[in-house]
């Protein structure tokens, strides 16, 4: 009997928000006066995950992050994810007070403004955004804190510029 390889891992739900769900969503994220409101703006716009706010770090044209995958039994990375013009407009909201929130409190709240979808979802939409502004597999999976493929020429030897990046980034204006 040939053995059974059990897949890594299965996506039990999720998809990307459409075009027209993102928009409104991120309108009700504005109206709102939810504490968490700057935090979903955030997530939708560069696709970290919720264990990320803590490590948030701005700079004019630059998020930067702590991956913390120690669970797994992987290191923590830092990570660099270009601001896009989607997000340009909120910056001046990305103060540490705003986005001075529990992760719990952001998986709880995020049912009030997306009624019918769960937060991971807007790392779906980031990534699929990226895809469909014609962004690079490699270089979106970069941002989002994925390995882009199991090949020496992406693992060894692609090193995108901070200057390729932040031209690409602009791509993502939808």
């Amino acid at each position: 009997m040939a053995p059974i390889r059990k897949p890594k891992h299965e996506t039990k739900h999720g998809c990307a928000l459409t075009v027209e769900e993102e928009h409104a969503f991120v309108e009700r994220c504005i109206a709102s006066n939810a504490a968490c409101r700057y935090a979903y703006i955030l997530m939708v716009f560069t696709g970290i995950r919720r264990s990320e706010f803590s490590s948030v770090k701005f700079s004019p044209q630059w998020i930067t992050v702590t991956t913390s995958k120690t669970r797994k039994g992987m290191p923590e990375k830092q990570r660099k994810i270009p601001v896009s013009p989607m997000l340009m407009p909120f910056l001046p909201f990305m103060t540490p007070e705003n986005l001075n929130v529990n992760p719990d409190m952001l998986t709880r709240g995020i049912s009030r403004l997306l009624p019918g979808h769960h937060l991971h979802e807007l790392r779906h939409t980031f990534i699929t955004r990226c895809q469909e502004c014609g962004i690079s597999r490699e270089l979106t999976s970069l941002w989002a804190g994925h390995k882009a493929d199991n090949t020496m020429t992406s693992n060894v030897y692609t090193h995108f510029s901070e200057e390729y990046q932040l031209g690409e980034i602009k791509k993502l204006r939808y």
